[in-house]
């Protein structure tokens, strides 16, 4: 039966085609984190099919779950209400149902990456959203736009940090493009010289035959 929310929890399985589309609308679309469940048994002891359970929010006003179905090209069997999003992160990992199998907080991804590890009591903090983003510059051998940057953070949850460490992340962004700025003139400053000596060189060769 359709309902009407601002939130969303549906299903999915990667054995089926439309459920890998739908996760991919989701990842460009929303506000989002989902995990992988690989380890989970029924009641009779058999091992479930790996499914995600992917969560949703960030509507502006209530819309029916049956629109976000047809967007997504699935169907209203795959998605769930959400009566509390705390307890849905939570059960992402199965934090308060200690019976069931017990995933690691680094199997949970999404851009809602740093509400989830507030809602299970750990994980990000400050120095190590700041951790991350530097690594994401140094693994770079190229200049970073802010855009590219802005996408990164939101991405991977970091949002609420990129903005309490604005200063520090600008000039990190600022002292890596202007690092990459140099090293790219020294390489056009050594292919210019590499060329005029092979330019010198065949020269050279002319005038001795």
């Amino acid at each position: 039966m359709s309902f009407r929310d601002r939130k969303f929890e549906f299903v999915l399985y990667p054995d089926d085609e439309t459920h890998v589309k739908a996760l991919d609308i989701i990842k460009q679309s929303y506000q989002y984190v989902y995990i992988l469940h690989d380890k989970d048994f029924n009641a009779d002891g058999e091992l479930k099919k790996p499914h995600w359970h992917v969560l949703i929010k960030g509507f502006n006003s209530a819309v029916w779950s049956s629109s976000i179905c047809e967007q997504l090209g699935i169907g209203e069997n795959c998605v769930e209400m959400v009566r509390n999003f705390q307890s849905a992160l939570r059960y992402l990992i199965h934090k308060d149902d200690l019976d069931k199998a017990q995933y690691s907080v680094d199997d949970v991804q999404g851009n809602l990456k740093a509400e989830f590890e507030k809602a299970v009591g750990g994980g990000m903090t400050e120095e190590k959203a700041i951790g991350i983003i530097f690594d994401f510059l140094e693994s770079s051998d190229e200049q970073i736009s802010y855009r590219d940057m802005f996408k990164f953070v939101l991405d991977n949850g970091l949002y609420g940090y990129y903005r309490q460490s604005y200063g520090v992340i600008k000039d990190l962004l600022y002292q890596h493009n202007e690092f990459r700025r140099f090293s790219e003139a020294k390489e056009k400053e050594f292919e210019y010289s590499k060329k005029q000596i092979e330019e010198l060189y065949n020269e050279w060769n002319e005038m001795k035959r």
